[in-house]
């Protein structure tokens, strides 16, 4: 957008990602009056993760674990993902449009806690809890069909994602 015209703003534009050929995707560029703006994509569902603050190990009883634990307890919400727009790959570590509860922040589509103990593949009664919500919902972008999550023990939180494709828009 820069280039066709450098009195352009931050703000959202129809532009056509170079993977996808003539099929516009609504796309915010921020950073437009620095000499490398970045692409996100405004989501209009509620996009958070979730770290419990809690513990219940062995399913008896539930202790804090804010005080014990290196981990990220609280809640990450994201309004924006940064997106390659060359790839149209989601960069999960950027929180520049994040809030969080937490001073160890989720990146995006990432979830866990440090709630039960799983053994041998098999899920505790009570666990786990952590959650990430993942709605690109009026985005025109869909996530891959071929992503799988990875994790542990068979309960996994999204580790990584994939490639976002360009649906159906509308305007």
């Amino acid at each position: 957008m820069k280039a066709c015209n450098s009195q352009y703003g931050d703000g959202e534009y129809w532009i056509s990602p170079a993977p996808y050929g003539t099929t516009k995707a609504k796309i915010y560029c921020h950073g437009m009056s620095s000499s490398t703006p970045t692409e996100y994509v405004t989501l209009n569902k509620e996009n958070k993760g979730y770290y419990p603050d809690k513990s219940n190990r062995d399913c008896t009883r539930e202790t804090s674990i804010s005080s014990q634990s290196s981990d990220r307890p609280g809640e990450t919400s994201y309004s924006k993902i940064r997106v390659d727009i060359q790839t149209i790959e989601v960069d999960r570590a950027d929180r520049t449009f994040a809030t969080t509860s937490s001073d160890n922040p989720l990146n995006y589509g990432e979830a866990g806690d440090c709630y039960a103990q799983h053994w041998n593949s098999i899920r505790a009664s009570c666990g786990p809890l952590g959650t990430f919500t993942i709605d690109t919902g009026g985005t025109g972008l869909i996530v891959d069909k071929t992503h799988h999550s990875a994790g542990v023990q068979s309960f996994p939180p999204v580790r990584k994602v994939p490639k976002i494709q360009i649906g159906s828009l509308s305007r």
